[in-house]
């Protein structure tokens, strides 16, 4: 445990005490901030690993949800703290649920928003161009294996955006998940909803959407999460950018061939001329 760790749930509640002034500026009142403190120690009490986090990153997690009115753990899914294991020590990790973006999304003026999965046995077409036209029916028996996701949002009234992803494209975005290999990643987990491949349609949907600074930030931090970076303290993020392991080895191994074979040319026994045989 490092120096910096928490040692109690009452403890880091006297740390968000002492934020209560932001905590009800953030959540409109302070009947709310008491609720966001209460949903705070549920949620280390259920996840006790993170009082090992530091306490400017369990802080600067937990105040970046209250700065986006989102309410940590519990069942709703609105957004999650959990501890990251780093080069720096243990750290708290923001992650946004779904239902999150949803929440933002509503707020942001958004009229209605989904997500839905398509599978090879369902009716499904679209349309792009000027005009643009989704159509999906899902089948009434077997739908078989997924093919793709897609989000849609009526901005203003009878205006509708979406975003559809075929299984492909959403395998591409797992790819540059730091967790991707993990048995405890959401992207493995047993979710026959697709949760996931949904989630992600939606972030690539509010790209098209009206500019939300709430909606914006929380895509950008989510792509830090699944990056591997995490929230440092309330002032810095550290990003933390996906690295493939292989092709980061790889770089390496060459790095030292090319210091060996410069050694070995600028060595004295190298440089010795040899005398031929007359």
């Amino acid at each position: 445990m490092s120096e910096t760790s928490l040692v109690t749930v009452d403890s880091f509640r006297q740390v968000l005490l002492s934020k209560k002034a932001a905590l009800n500026n953030f959540l409109g009142s302070e009947k709310n901030a008491l609720r966001f403190m209460s949903a705070v120690a549920h949620c280390i009490q259920t996840t006790p690993k993170l009082l090992d986090c530091t306490r400017e990153s369990l802080m600067g997690a937990f105040m970046t949800a209250a700065s986006l009115n989102l309410y940590p753990g519990g069942n709703g899914g609105d957004c999650y703290i959990l501890p990251y294991r780093s080069k720096a020590g243990t750290q708290a990790q923001f992650q946004i649920g779904y239902r999150g973006f949803k929440t933002l999304a509503y707020r942001s003026g958004i009229l209605r928003c989904g997500t839905e999965v398509v599978y090879a046995n369902d009716k499904f077409s679209q349309e792009l161009g000027t005009i643009q036209k989704l159509i999906h029916i899902p089948a009434t028996g077997e739908r078989g294996d997924a093919i793709g996701a897609y989000a849609w949002s009526e901005v203003t009234q009878g205006n509708i955006v979406f975003k559809y992803m075929t299984r492909d494209q959403v395998m591409e975005i797992k790819k540059t998940s730091k967790s991707k290999d993990s048995q405890y990643s959401p992207w493995n987990a047993n979710d026959p909803e697709k949760w996931m491949w949904q989630k992600t349609s939606f972030k690539q949907l509010a790209k098209l959407l009206p500019t939300s600074d709430d909606l914006d930030r929380a895509v950008h931090l989510d792509n830090v999460s699944e990056r591997g970076g995490y929230i440092k303290s309330e002032n810095e993020i550290v990003e933390a950018p996906f690295e493939d392991p292989e092709v980061k080895i790889g770089a390496v191994k060459d790095q030292k061939q090319t210091l060996r074979e410069k050694k070995k040319e600028t060595s004295p026994i190298q440089s010795t001329p040899v005398a031929k045989n007359s």
